[in-house]
């Protein structure tokens, strides 16, 4: 986890990293920050190698950081376009007040909740452990080991590979996948899906600056909402959400909805995880253009959910 932060406001990182100490001791995370660079080290080729491989970067967000030319033009900047690339986690810490929405990060989700500064709160260590707990379930989302498949064999006469006589070409045999893995496949599904629509949404309003604006909110580790804006008019907006079946009346898979994820009873599609020749896949529930009978990788599955997140937009 990458600090950036100015140094007029090193009494908040000392008092953050404070906060954090729980989730440093057990090695959940290991924070860094310009002051741990040793006498005789590069400073520059220090931070940018770092900033590069860091998963998480914290703007610790405030006028200083926002006048800093080296906090705005060179660590942000690299930031936002690892944001970007899906290779690393930006998140704003609002820790004072200032103009932060109108930024390169404007839209993304700020903590403590709906970017209120730190020093707005009466109790701080309120707003300290509100953006642990936070940046916390962010770890747990990006964290969600996956779960490899271990086939147990017992070899019976000759090792596979020196047979010298005839074999079925069919050795395919059920019960391969578990309901584990399944599982595991939808919530890295889902996370694929929810990156590839905020980065999405992102590049579309890099597109067309001026025009269109964007809210992407998550609302809890296994649901988001997106709606775009055209003209300061809305004109888009969808819920995604993961289930894993608890729902009444609703299987596993990943839901979208027009209507946002309010009311999980209803939705426009749902993607199911589907065994293809011992292979996890998705599969549309509903359909169009002849996709029930698709089965789709996540990449494929995301720009399927894209378009038809994106289809009242082609009528603007």
């Amino acid at each position: 986890m990458f600090l950036c932060y100015s140094h007029a406001d090193e009494l908040h990182r000392v008092e953050l990293l404070k906060h954090f100490s729980g989730l440093l001791r057990r090695g959940v995370i290991e924070a860094w920050h310009d002051r741990l660079i040793v006498a005789g080290d590069h400073i520059d080729e220090q931070i940018e190698e770092r900033l590069d491989s860091a998963d998480i970067v914290l703007l610790l967000v405030s006028p200083d950081f926002l006048a800093s030319d080296y906090c705005y033009e060179v660590e942000l900047r690299r930031a936002m376009q690892r944001h970007q690339e899906g290779t690393a986690r930006v998140i704003p810490v609002i820790v004072r007040r200032c103009d932060w929405k109108r930024t390169p990060f404007g839209r993304l989700n700020a903590v403590p909740r709906d970017g209120t500064p730190v020093t707005s709160f009466d109790d701080r260590d309120e707003a300290y452990l509100e953006i642990v707990n936070a940046i916390g379930n962010t770890i747990s989302v990006m964290g969600r080991p996956r779960l490899e498949r271990t086939v147990v064999t017992h070899h019976y006469g000759p090792i596979p590979g020196t047979l010298t006589v005839p074999q079925s070409s069919d050795l395919r045999i059920g019960g391969m996948v578990t309901d584990a893995m399944r599982e595991a496949f939808l919530g890295e599904a889902f996370e694929f899906v929810a990156r590839y629509f905020e980065n999405s949404v992102m590049a579309l309003q890099a597109r067309y600056p001026g025009s269109v604006e964007y809210i992407f909110k998550p609302i809890d580790l296994v649901s988001f909402e997106v709606t775009v804006f055209v003209g300061g008019r809305r004109r888009s907006h969808c819920g995604i959400w993961l289930s894993t079946g608890g729902q009444v009346g609703m299987g596993s898979g990943i839901y979208f909805s027009v209507r946002g994820v309010g009311n999980r009873t209803g939705f426009n599609e749902a993607l199911r995880a589907v065994d293809e020749a011992d292979e996890l896949l998705l599969s549309p529930l509903i359909g169009m253009w002849d996709a029930r009978s698709k089965r789709l990788n996540k990449e494929a599955a995301a720009e399927y959910l894209w378009q038809n997140f994106k289809g009242p937009l082609e009528h603007v």
